[in-house]
């Protein structure tokens, strides 16, 4: 047995596909990690640490992205030094890092 969809059905179908594939074309790019800068994160005993390094000239910003709990507040390093932010191991998981926040 075959069954027709309806024309009005396959029209919104292909005008919502259009819509989202617009919305993510225009999303936002995150923004690439200085070369300059390092970063190591480790997950001993309880705890995660992510530690930044700036061997840049410049100042650099960032947040440490967590899934399951808050982002870390907008941190600013400048040159030549190093930061970390640590948590609990269980709950929060290490996202990754969005740069240039300040």
């Amino acid at each position: 047995m075959t069954r027709r969809v309806p024309t009005r059905l396959l029209a919104t179908l292909a005008a919502t596909t259009l819509s989202v594939a617009t919305l993510v074309a225009l999303a936002p790019a995150a923004s690439a990690a200085p070369d300059c800068a390092k970063v190591e994160h480790s997950a001993k005993g309880i705890w995660q640490r992510v530690t930044v390094t700036n061997n840049c000239r410049d100042n650099i910003s960032y947040v440490v992205r967590r899934a399951h709990g808050p982002d870390s507040k907008c941190t600013i390093v400048p040159p030549r030094h190093q930061h970390y932010f640590e948590w609990a191991r269980y709950g929060a998981r290490w996202q990754g890092m969005r740069w240039d926040c300040a």
